[in-house]
């Protein structure tokens, strides 16, 4: 496995950007979170984040539709 690539839990902290920008990430997923930031998977501040290109481009390649608010 590519060690960039998102791990399964990285992968539902996306999803869960994707659905509700983060609002409901829970605060075991920060870390993730962090990683996700400093790979380009995600952009934000400390309350509102949101997915990068390379983000939804990941979860669309998998197959994974979201409505982004």
């Amino acid at each position: 496995m590519n060690p960039n690539m998102p791990t399964d839990q990285q992968i539902s902290v996306l999803v869960d950007i994707a659905s509700d920008r983060g609002a409901g990430l829970a605060p075991d997923r920060f870390l993730d979170l962090m990683d996700l930031v400093a790979d380009d998977y995600v952009e934000g501040d400390e309350n509102l984040y949101k997915l990068t290109t390379k983000g939804q481009n990941f979860l669309a390649d998998r197959g994974v539709g979201v409505n982004e608010a």
